[in-house]
């Protein structure tokens, strides 16, 4: 089990340094475009293409990694309202539910994107990517995403078990 988790923590790292380039990439780009409209009047075909790709694969490559560190916004309101072994068990449930959904939708992207491989459709901008390559990136981040989710339950299903005192299963929750 340790070896999945240093290959995992090994792949986020990957692709946090992937992002980060990308990021700073469309941000010299954006620079660039920017400065040719001010002094040459000219705006870069390629711009908007580009960035938007890039922030499609930002978001699915970095999906899991942000979620390993808590990073996405989450309205906690009924969570927050329960206490002790309800309140984990409730966060439990919701890993497990978010893990079938994305893992359910990496399925799907996956056979959408291979369908679209195998069709040989690219993309309708200035330069053209084949639609498969660029869509590729959604069962990835989607599959690692969902074995993100399945890991936090993991980890919760530990503290769930070996919580005692104040959040004692007989507990009503508190509302």
């Amino acid at each position: 089990m340790k070896i999945l988790g240093r290959a995992l923590e090994l792949y986020y790292r990957f692709t946090a340094f992937v992002c980060c380039v990308i990021l700073a990439v469309v941000t010299l780009v954006l620079i660039w475009e920017i400065l040719s409209r001010f002094f040459f009047g000219q705006s870069l075909r390629f711009v908007a293409p580009l960035v938007g790709y890039s922030l499609f694969v930002i978001t699915f490559l970095s999906a899991a990694w942000v979620l390993r560190r808590s990073g996405h916004i989450s309205v906690d309101i009924v969570v927050d309202a329960l206490r002790g072994r309800w309140q984990l068990g409730l966060r439990m449930v919701l890993d497990l539910v978010a893990a079938a959904l994305t893992g359910f939708l990496a399925y799907l992207t996956a056979v959408y994107a291979f369908t679209a491989w195998q069709q040989g459709t690219t993309t309708p901008y200035p330069f053209q990517v084949p639609r498969g390559l660029l869509l590729s990136v959604m069962p990835i981040g989607l599959g690692f995403l969902a074995l993100e989710f399945v890991i936090q339950f993991s980890r919760k299903a530990g503290r769930f078990r070996t919580e005692t005192g104040t959040g004692a299963s007989s507990e009503e929750p508190a509302i």
